[in-house]
């Protein structure tokens, strides 16, 4: 529910101080100064919240590099764990096996999402995006392996613990669900590639279906294209979505409406790099590691 982050000035290290008011809880997790350097304090809470998710509190595993010690303490209330360490499903069970290419599963595919859904409400709270587009692009994965929505949905709602550390309310059940028909709804009009060729349009949600019409859809990726900016209120302004009186419709929809915004923006990014990075060969040095 809160966080506040230190760094060691002796060693490097980061430790983030993760509170769950809920059990009185508090988790601190310990990154090296390596992996620290590589990701963001975003991409370190999205791993913390999966820890939590897993109750991941077992022993870590110790790197090759003995980067870190290996001891965990545990208490009633606090808990330490020093990365890497391992989950249930999102790590290797041993480093001294050669890393085998991880491929997405359906399973995978909705832990990424459960995980993502409440990290990204609190973040969109504070007026952030980036775990907002880690949803998306679970989201996109799941399409693309030929999932269909409600199947999507059924593996989410299944997934136990839940990373919220409670079952979500109806109103954050529905919303969760809807960003996911959002998201299939975008790429079904874009027609997106997928690695397994199936019908997913027939499963979109009619009423998610209706309130973001054909029009709207190509009106906002016109306007993403030509570089232009979110305006959520040019959007509510433009159209006449239906049930605006309720305030929970009204939150919904624009909620979803920013989901259908950074779904081009995902896209547009990852073609972007696809773009100018094709062709290229890793040898060393990597092209621009170094100017």
């Amino acid at each position: 529910s809160r966080y506040h982050h230190e760094q060691s000035a002796f060693s490097g290290s980061s430790t983030i101080f993760l509170r769950r008011i809920d059990r009185q809880e508090e988790i601190q997790v310990i990154f090296s100064a390596d992996m620290f350097q590589k990701t963001t304090i975003a991409s370190l809470l999205v791993l913390a919240g999966a820890a939590l998710t897993a109750r991941a509190f077992s022993p870590p595993i110790t790197s090759p590099s003995k980067a870190m010690s290996s001891n965990t303490r545990t208490s009633n209330l606090s808990t330490r764990l020093e990365f890497p360490f391992t989950t249930p499903s999102l790590c290797e069970t041993s480093s001294d096996e050669p890393e085998k290419p991880k491929e997405l599963t359906p399973e995978t595919v909705a832990e990424m999402v459960e995980c993502c859904f409440v990290n990204a409400c609190l973040q969109l709270a504070q007026g952030y995006v980036d775990v907002l587009k880690l949803f998306i692009v679970a989201a996109k994965a799941s399409y693309q392996l030929g999932m269909d929505p409600v199947d999507l949905i059924r593996r989410v709602e299944n997934i136990r613990p839940q990373s919220a550390g409670r079952d979500l309310m109806p109103e954050e059940v529905k919303l969760r669900n809807t960003w996911i028909h959002v998201v299939y709804l975008v790429l079904e009009y874009l027609q997106h590639t997928k690695k397994v060729e199936t019908s997913t349009a027939a499963d979109i949600d009619e009423a998610v279906q209706s309130t973001f019409s054909t029009d709207v859809l190509a009106d906002m990726k016109k306007q993403h294209d030509a570089g232009g900016a979110f305006h959520l209120e040019q959007w509510l302004d433009t159209y006449e979505f239906p049930n605006m009186d309720d305030p929970m419709q009204k939150a919904i929809i624009s909620q979803s409406l920013r989901v259908i915004w950074f779904t081009y923006t995902v896209l547009n990014e990852e073609r972007v790099c696809n773009e100018e990075t094709s062709g290229l060969k890793a040898q060393p040095p990597i092209p621009g590691a170094f100017d």
